[in-house]
């Protein structure tokens, strides 16, 4: 075991079996020796601070780790970046290690690391069109955090679903179930437009009483032949028209009775 300094020269110094040429400040930094800048410098050609130094001090550090940092590509290659990597960044000038993991959180991908605040939705373009069943939505299912996609048309089957039994939508027509609308939901201005009025053809759904005649507007003339009245025929319920016309042979067939049975009681009476 050679214990005296110097005996060992730097010409025959082969480390690791791979005869790498290394120079005393490369050495240096091999040995857990606190190295300087300028010993840094031959690692990256770039001229090192104080702060840059902080965080390799301490550091054992191999040939293979000492390649990556002065950019040679001969060991490494393509790695998968885990939360646990330490990266190297510069915090407002002072430089520091921190675990990959928080880049998840800088650009949003981490669950619960894009604030719903950053989400700038009156920024973005507006989709100019209707939508469409195929359009798509974003929802948190179940309000647990679990964020999935839903196509528009399934609002429709859940607005729908939230509908009382009062009311029916089928395929986008919506009808009021029977016994619904009661006269007390009907507003006390509501009028409703003779257009929208149908023919009245059930039998005892307008009461004589409702029937004013005498807020009508008089003919106005003498009542001719052609002119129609309204007849219950035989006051069995049956209402029909019947024209002026008929009037005149109504009287004239019991006026002719009633003429001879009063010159029958006048004969008797006056002899």
């Amino acid at each position: 075991m050679l214990t005296v300094a110097g005996e060992v020269s730097m010409t025959t110094l082969d480390i690791g079996g791979t005869n790498v040429t290394s120079t005393a400040a490369e050495l240096n930094i091999l040995d857990g020796v606190t190295s300087t800048a300028a010993e840094l410098n031959i690692l990256d050609g770039v001229t090192s601070t104080a702060a840059e130094l902080n965080i390799l001090d301490g550091v054992t550090s191999t040939a293979s780790e000492l390649n990556l940092l002065d950019g040679d590509t001969s060991v490494g290659g393509s790695i998968t970046i885990a939360d646990s990597d330490g990266v190297v960044v510069n915090d407002g000038g002072t430089m520091k290690t921190i675990p990959a993991s928080d880049f998840k959180t800088l650009v949003g991908a981490a669950a619960g690391g894009f604030s719903i605040a950053n989400l700038d939705i009156d920024g973005g373009t507006d989709i100019g069109a209707a939508l469409a069943d195929a359009d798509l939505l974003i929802v948190d299912d179940g309000a647990g955090g679990t964020n999935r996609k839903m196509a528009a048309s399934r609002l429709q089957t859940y607005i729908e679903g939230k509908i009382s039994g009062d009311i029916t939508i089928s395929s986008g027509t919506a009808a009021i179930g029977s016994g619904v609308i009661v006269n007390a939901d009907i507003n006390s201005s509501a009028a409703i437009a003779d257009s929208k009025l149908d023919t009245i053809s059930t039998a005892d759904k307008v009461s004589l009483a409702a029937l004013d005649i005498d807020g009508g507007t008089d003919i106005g003339e003498a009542i001719v032949d052609a002119d129609l009245f309204i007849v219950d025929n035989g006051a069995g319920g049956t209402n029909r028209k019947v024209a002026a016309s008929r009037l005149v042979t109504y009287i004239d067939a019991n006026s002719s009775a009633a003429s001879v049975g009063k010159a029958i009681a006048m004969a008797i009476v006056f002899g």
